[in-house]
Parts: C-alpha cells; structure tokens; sequence
C-alpha cells in the first residue's frame, strides 16, 4: 500500500511537471506582441454605444434607448499598469410619455471627465481593463426649437476587454454603469426621481496604442 501511495505521488508530480511546462511553451508562442508594464503608453479609443436607460427614475421609465459615441484618452502611470484618462461619451434618447417629465420629446445625454484603471495582462494579446471615473454631466431637453438644460455630477464603472491584433492596434468591448445626479430644483417628493439618472452603456469599437 505505500509502494502505490509512493508511485501515485510521483506519477502526480510528473504530471503537473509535464502541463507546467507545456504552459509556459504555449504562453510564448501566443504572447507575440507582449506589452512589458515598464512600458509607457498612450490609448486611443474610437467607438459606438448602445445605451439602455434603467432605474426608477425618469431616465429608466420614460427614456428610450439609443446609439451613442464614446472618446478616450488614457496613459500607463509610470512604471505601472495603472492608466489614467480621460473620457466623453453622449448619447440622444426619444421621450416615451412627455406628460410625465414635461413639454419635451427628446433628450441629449453627454458627459465628460476622468478616470483611473488597471490593466491585466491574462494573455499579451487579450487583457482586462476595470476603471472608475467621475465627471460632468449635461442633459439638453428640447422639443421642436425649444431647448433647455440641466446638469450635475456623473460617476461611472467600466469593464473592458480588448485584443491586440498587432501591437498598435485592437478591439475592444466594454460594459459601462453610468449614475447620474444633476442640480435642478423639484418638490422634495420628486427628488429622488427627476434628481438622478442611470444608463447601462454597451460599447464596441478601435483602439490605437501609440
């Protein structure tokens, strides 16, 4: 009985010996473009939105969804994969029922601001990038050529994941929850619904590392 004990051990540790090292031969094959973290970058990302108002507010029960744009600009903190940037994104949304938030049909979501990340370097072509950002926000309401605007403070949480088909160049996908809580004066009772919005914003587009 410890014979086969000991020669399960052994034949245990050759295995992991074995997949360890095969591991460590498909990483550098398939990490060609690897990105080292002492590296200093610059990120330019281009790409479209689609945005889902949601929430018991009025962007959740009374806002349509809708395309969008989104701009970034980021950079690797030192020595570090941290990154730090900036970001716009907009979007324009139909107004479902206007009795329920006033003389207006459509309305224009955009926000600007910065945000801190962390790059994860799973795969030298494949990587994960949470961040958080806070900013400003704008809403512009307008029916026919009757405009009016109310703004605030913005804060949001991204998920991206992106593939580097060559050094200079990827794709990205991205999950964004963005919280909005603008200045404007209501009765108190309607505060909690008119004084802040939340979209969720699904984003696909280019990214270029300079």
């Amino acid at each position: 009985m410890k014979f086969f004990t000991k020669q399960l051990l052994l034949a245990f540790i050759l295995i992991n010996v074995n997949l360890v090292s095969g591991q460590e031969g498909d990483e550098s094959s398939e990490n060609k473009f690897d990105f080292a973290q002492d590296d200093h970058y610059l990120n330019i990302k281009i790409g479209g939105d689609f945005v889902q108002p949601m929430g018991d507010t009025f962007t959740g029960d009374n806002l349509k969804s809708s395309g969008g744009f989104n701009l970034e600009l980021s950079f690797n903190l030192f020595e570090t994969p941290i990154l730090l940037g900036a970001r716009f994104s907009n979007s324009s949304h139909d107004v479902i029922d206007q009795s329920l938030v006033g003389n207006y049909d459509e309305t224009f979501n955009s926000f600007i601001g910065g945000f801190a990340g962390y790059q994860f370097f799973s795969r030298q072509k494949l990587r994960l990038t949470p961040s958080i950002g806070v900013g400003h926000v704008a809403y512009k309401q307008s029916i026919n050529s009757n405009s009016f605007r109310d703004s605030g403070t913005t804060f949001w949480v991204n998920g991206e994941v992106s593939y580097n088909f060559v050094k200079w160049f990827a794709l990205y996908g991205n999950v964004t929850l963005q919280n909005d809580y603008l200045k404007m004066d209501v009765p108190a009772e309607l505060e909690s619904y008119f004084k802040s919005g939340h979209f969720v914003r699904f984003g696909l587009g280019v990214k270029f590392v300079l």
